[in-house]
């Protein structure tokens, strides 16, 4: 797969893809807020390439309207979620400028100023069954990974009792039913994630992956 990289006049990185390649999933890894996504769109229509281009951007800002209250559930106005702790110890700990480097290692990472050339519609136009394809496999993982946190007891012991990470994954492939990929995701979790996380909150994700199953078969 091949990015053409450039920047915006605020110096943010623009990467053109040309084509998906089947390990990269533009649905999974981006998705707008409902107002920028039609925006994009917008300028899109004024670059199109083909009529079967325009049809299909068309078509997909006509079909988000009629999904408007169904993705704007998931938009959210809230402030800056606020980590909490449990003593100024802790809160000093994960705040100390030489402890860095520990917690990245157990921190999802995060790009801030970094945008697409163009809308999500322009790269889908042609993808639409493997997009579908990814968010089934994407919500059958957060299932398993929600039926293992729910056991976070046993969980916890299984990863305890292993080598390293890869024994790890082996081990709750094995107890849980697992595959490889939704072990992994598990292996990776902190204790912290695993203790704490709610079945609501994977349920809050799978209705929005559902959503976005159910707006991209209007698509096809």
């Amino acid at each position: 797969m091949t990015n053409t990289l450039d920047f915006n006049n605020e110096g943010g990185a623009v990467i053109e893809i040309p084509q998906i390649g089947n390990d990269y999933s533009l649905v999974l890894n981006h998705w707008y807020l409902f107002e920028y996504q039609l925006q994009e769109i917008e300028n899109d229509l004024q670059q199109s390439d083909s009529e079967q281009r325009t049809s299909f951007l068309k078509k997909y800002a006509n079909e988000l309207q009629n999904f408007k209250e169904q993705f704007q559930e998931f938009d959210s106005d809230e402030e800056e979620y606020e980590e909490e702790y449990e003593s100024e110890e802790e809160r000093e700990f994960y705040e100390t400028e030489s402890n860095k480097n520990l917690v990245s290692n157990y921190a999802h990472l995060e790009v801030s100023n970094f945008e697409l050339k163009h809308s999500l519609a322009w790269y889908l136009m042609n993808f639409i069954d493997e997009e579908i394809k990814k968010i089934e496999i994407e919500i059958e993982k957060q299932r398993k990974i929600q039926i293992c946190v729910a056991d976070s007891d046993k969980v916890i012991e299984v990863i305890r009792k292993s080598e390293n990470l890869f024994f790890a994954c082996k081990n709750l492939m094995e107890h849980f039913d697992l595959s490889q990929t939704q072990a992994y995701a598990i292996g990776q979790m902190t204790l912290r994630t695993l203790t704490s996380t709610s079945a609501e909150d994977f349920e809050e994700l799978i209705k929005f992956r559902q959503t976005q199953k159910s707006f991209l078969e209007k698509l096809k």
